[in-house]
């Protein structure tokens, strides 16, 4: 599953310098020779994927075996994919196409293997990947995936919100017209475009969720069935703003969810790409609020 996949952006860091990735296209019977392995079946279908032969491979490995059209997704991008997972020894761990349910993720929160992997994917690409453990979980045993496993994907490529479309989004933000309105207990200073500072004062906070657009994008009306992609900025237990503008990485506002799917579509539906809203409801028994930057849909 995909939470399987996710892994925190210091997490990645720690891991330190990726390994180069081989760059290898299959042959005409779809087996990649310094691979090890065989990838059988059509690009939106679940592949047949045999298990490895001989020792697995000490770097990471990069096959495509179905090239996508367009622009390349890039380093920080957001990708919409289905995926098969199994171990060296063919044991199928996970799989998106199993549950119907494309995941969602940024490329940033991801193992490092698959950042480094499908960063040159494009939408409609389905690539293999051979992962090393120090760049899948490394000696950390994740659910069925034992410790130090070599772990084989076969990635298809949806969509991707790509690093181009994210820095569109992000001028964008920066070019929005304050509004002038607030929102009742919610103080928020700090120029658009940049990582906003909250102040909270939650006895003044209402009860029921509540929306207010502070500045207003430029971009797209958001609509039902999107998939939308935001940077987020809250209050820590300390009263300290944190917020996905640190690290630079927008996310999509729940994996794969839809606005619609996530109850949000009365509140989003018809705001535009490049907004700056400021939200407020109840989280176990508390009200608290956050600024939501609209980056984009997918």
């Amino acid at each position: 599953m995909k939470r399987r996949l996710s892994t925190s952006v210091a997490a990645i860091a720690l891991l330190g310098a990726l390994l180069g990735a081989g760059l290898t296209g299959c042959s005409s019977d779809g087996s990649f020779s310094d691979f090890g392995v065989k990838v059988e079946g059509e690009y939106g279908k679940a592949p047949t994927v045999s298990a490895g032969e001989g020792t697995a491979p000490k770097e990471l490995k990069v096959g495509t075996v179905k090239a996508g059209e367009g622009e390349a997704c890039g380093a920080d991008a957001v990708l919409k994919v289905n995926y098969h997972g199994q171990l060296w020894d063919g044991k199928k761990f996970d799989s998106s196409f199993d549950r119907g349910n494309p995941a969602v993720f940024s490329l940033k929160q991801v193992v490092p293997g698959w950042g480094q992997g499908l960063k040159n994917a494009k939408p409609g690409s389905r690539t293999l990947l051979v992962i090393p453990p120090e760049l899948g979980y490394g000696e950390q045993a994740m659910g069925d995936i034992p410790a130090g496993s070599t772990l084989v994907f076969v990635v298809d490529t949806l969509k991707c919100f790509s690093a181009s479309q994210m820095k569109k989004g992000e001028e964008q933000l920066a070019q929005a017209k304050a509004t002038g309105n607030t929102l009742p207990g919610l103080e928020v200073s700090g120029k658009l475009g940049e990582k906003p500072v909250l102040k909270v004062n939650a006895g003044q906070l209402g009860k029921d969720r509540a929306v207010s657009v502070l500045a207003t994008g430029n971009g797209a009306a958001l609509k039902a069935d999107d998939v939308v992609i935001v940077h987020q900025s809250w209050l820590d237990q300390q009263g300290k703003t944190v917020s996905t503008w640190d690290s630079n990485t927008p996310m999509p506002l729940q994996g794969e969810k839809t606005l619609a799917e996530l109850k949000l579509d009365k509140e989003l539906v018809g705001k535009d790409v490049g907004s700056r809203l400021a939200l407020s409801t109840m989280q176990d028994g508390q009200a608290v609020a956050l600024v939501m930057d609209i980056v984009g849909t997918l």
